[in-house]
């Protein structure tokens, strides 16, 4: 049976490093992650009229997070059943309970010693909202699942030097 893990994302390649501790942590079940991104959604009519989903992903994803997730797919494809992303415009806890429920979450991780990184006008912190939520959470000390670099990058190869996790057989 697939487990659905919510994992936050700002679109950085950091955070995906998330994803290595939940098939970890989970290393003979089929996964189902679901990375969200926080965004408020503009009440003016003509926003809405012409509102995209698709634009907005566009806009936030880069070349190296798309070909990361790409990455993850193809060396944990016995691990992964899916890898989707997905945008949350709630604006309390209950609304984001009502989504936890809508996607059937079984689990989140939550980074700690992280600050998201709102990179679009439209983008909100969703860290508050993690701590409210009703699911079993698995906290990951982003300090400690990172190696140690004078200036973190945000660079493709970072994601090679994780510890490979056991994949099932």
């Amino acid at each position: 049976m697939a487990k659905t893990i919510l994992i936050p994302t700002d679109f950085s390649i950091r955070l995906l490093k998330l994803v290595f501790r939940a098939i970890e942590d989970n290393p003979d079940t089929k996964l189902r992650l679901l990375l969200v991104h926080r965004v408020i959604l503009s009440d003016s009519i003509t926003d809405m009229l012409f509102y995209s989903k698709r634009k907005l992903l566009q806009s936030l994803e880069t070349q190296e997070f798309k070909e990361s997730c790409q990455i993850i797919l193809s060396r944990y494809e016995t691990n992964i059943e899916s890898l989707n992303i997905e945008l949350f415009s709630g604006f309390n806890s209950k609304a984001f309970q009502n989504f936890l429920e809508g996607n059937e979450v079984d689990e989140v991780y939550k980074p700690l010693n992280y600050e998201i990184q709102l990179k679009h006008s439209s983008s909100l912190n969703i860290l508050p909202l993690l701590s409210k939520s009703k699911v079993k959470m698995t906290e990951v000390d982003m300090k400690s699942a990172t190696r140690t670099i004078p200036n973190q990058t945000e660079e493709l190869s970072d994601l090679f030097f994780q510890p490979v996790a056991k994949q099932s057989v």
